[in-house]
């Protein structure tokens, strides 16, 4: 099932770059970097300081919003997981925040409504 899952992602990312520069992937990516510094920061990431991450991925989260929000409707579906990006950058960028030991994630619900009103809406 994660196969196809992946697979399909694959085909959604090939068929938007065409509309598409690659800050998409870039916020996307750099989040979830961000979101696993805990299990890297002493191997892949070491070299890498979290601030300087966190900042990386807010600024090509910010550009991406503004290609987003010039996009055909019917295409916002297929790219609605960069909504959740905000969330996520919110929840890092909080004072206490260890991005060692803490852990950033959605509820099972939360993430569903948020996916479904970027969906609906067409804004992230």
């Amino acid at each position: 099932m994660r196969v196809g899952v992946f697979r399909s992602s694959i085909v959604v990312i090939r068929l938007l770059s065409s509309y598409l520069s690659s800050q998409f992937g870039d916020a996307w990516g750099l989040t979830w970097l961000a979101r696993a510094y805990g299990y890297y920061h002493d191997r892949m990431l070491s070299e890498l300081d979290f601030e300087t991450l966190l900042s990386a991925a807010e600024q090509s989260y910010m550009e991406a919003k503004s290609e987003i929000s010039a996009l055909n409707a019917d295409l916002t579906p297929a790219i609605a997981y960069i909504g959740l990006i905000p969330g996520f950058l919110k929840r890092m960028k909080k004072p206490g925040f260890d991005p060692k030991t803490s852990r950033v994630n959605y509820g099972p619900m939360a993430k569903q409504f948020r996916l479904f009103s970027v969906g609906l809406t067409g804004r992230v």
